[in-house]
C-alpha cells in the first residue's frame, strides 16, 4: 500500500458489525505477526459472526481520529463463526477478500490471515448479554462505500495483481558516472518505471547535486505484458522542468530470468546518453 511496496498493517475485530478492538500496528511489512488476543462476551456464540477487517496505517492520521474517521487504506476483509459442532479452531487459514468492482467476479483475494478462536463459557454472560442481530461486515469491502470509491487506486489493485499473477521487486540501489546536467557541473537525479508507454508506476526520492546518487530505494510491480517493456528512466530535477539522464528496459523474459537469482546488484549502462550506469536488483515474486 506504501511506496516503498510494503504496508503499515493492523486488524480491526468486530463482533456482529459491533467494533470489539483494534491489534497493534506492524509497520513496514507485508507478513505481520501480530500474536494479539481479543476477548469479549456474547450472549449467544452460534449466532456471533466475527469480522476482520485490515488496514494500512496512515502516517500522518492523528491518533485521536475515530477508526471511521481515519483516512488509514482499507486492505480487505473476511468473515467467520463458530458453531455447536466446531466450537473452536486452531490456526485456520483465512483469505482476505478484496473487492474490485461490482458484481460476483469483483472479489479478489488480496492475502491470508491466520486466526485461531474459541468459545468459553461463562453462565453469567449468557444472563446479562443482549442478543445482538446476527451479522457479518460486507466480504472485501469497508464500512463505508464512499471511502472504497476513494481508496480503490492504483497501488492497492497492483497488490491484488502481484497475489494473483506473480510480480517483480526491484531495489533501485544507486547510479554512478551520470551526465551532467547543471551549470554547477552537477544532477539532482530520480528514477521512475513505467511499463511502454503506459503511466508512471515508481518514482524515487531525488538525490540533490550528485552524479553519484544513493537512491536505496524498493518497489513490487506486477509483471508486465508479454508485449510491454519494463522502462527504468532516470532523470534530473529542475524547479520548473525535468530532463532525461538516461534509461535501461526489460522485457518480460529479461524480468524471469533476472528474478531467479533474488537480490543480486548488477550495473547496467543507460541508453541514450554518453555515460552513465545505474545499479539494480531484482527478486521474482511467486503468486499466492
Amino acid at each position: 500500500m506504501d511506496k516503498n511496496g510494503l504496508s503499515d498493517p493492523y486488524c480491526i475485530v468486530y463482533e456482529n458489525k459491533r467494533e470489539v478492538k483494534a491489534t497493534s500496528c506492524v509497520e513496514n511489512t507485508l507478513d505481520p505477526v501480530w500474536d494479539n488476543v481479543v476477548e469479549f462476551c456474547t450472549a449467544d456464540y452460534t449466532k456471533t459472526v466475527v469480522s476482520l477487517v485490515l488496514h494500512d496505517k496512515d502516517v500522518t492520521t492523528l491518533e485521536t481520529l475515530r477508526i471511521k474517521d481515519d483516512p488509514d487504506d482499507f486492505m480487505g476483509s473476511c468473515n467467520f463463526y463458530l458453531s455447536k459442532e466446531q466450537p473452536y479452531f486452531f490456526k485456520r487459514t483465512m483469505d482476505v477478500l478484496f473487492r474490485v468492482r461490482a458484481g460476483k467476479d469483483g472479489l479478489k483475494r488480496a492475502g491470508i490471515i491466520c486466526v485461531s478462536a474459541l468459545f468459553r463459557p461463562v453462565p453469567a454472560v449468557a444472563k446479562t448479554e443482549k442478543l445482538r442481530p446476527m451479522g457479518g461486515l460486507p466480504d472485501g469491502e469497508p464500512l463505508d462505500k464512499k471511502f472504497l470509491k476513494k481508496k480503490t487506486d492504483p497501488q492497492a489493485l497492483e497488490a491484488l495483481l502481484i497475489a494473483e499473477k506473480g510480480g517483480i521487486e526491484i531495489q533501485i540501489i544507486q547510479g554512478r558516472n551520470l551526465v551532467v546536467m547543471d551549470m554547477t557541473g552537477d544532477s539532482d537525479p530520480f528514477v521512475t518505471i513505467k511499463y511502454g508507454s503506459g503511466k508512471e508506476k515508481f518514482k524515487s526520492k531525488v538525490i540533490d547535486n550528485t552524479l553519484t546518487p544513493v537512491w536505496n530505494e524498493t518497489c513490487r510491480l506486477p509483471l508486465p505484458n508479454e508485449d510491454d517493456k519494463m522502462i527504468i528512466d532516470v532523470w534530473d530535477k529542475d524547479p520548473l522542468s525535468q530532463e532525461k539522464m538516461g534509461h535501461v528496459t526489460f522485457t518480460l523474459a529479461q524480468l524471469r530470468e533476472k528474478g531467479k537469482n533474488p537480490g543480486v546488484k548488477e550495473w547496467y549502462k543507460l541508453k541514450k546518453v554518453k555515460t552513465g550506469e545505474i545499479q539494480l536488483a531484482f527478486t521474482y515474486i511467486a503468486p499466492q
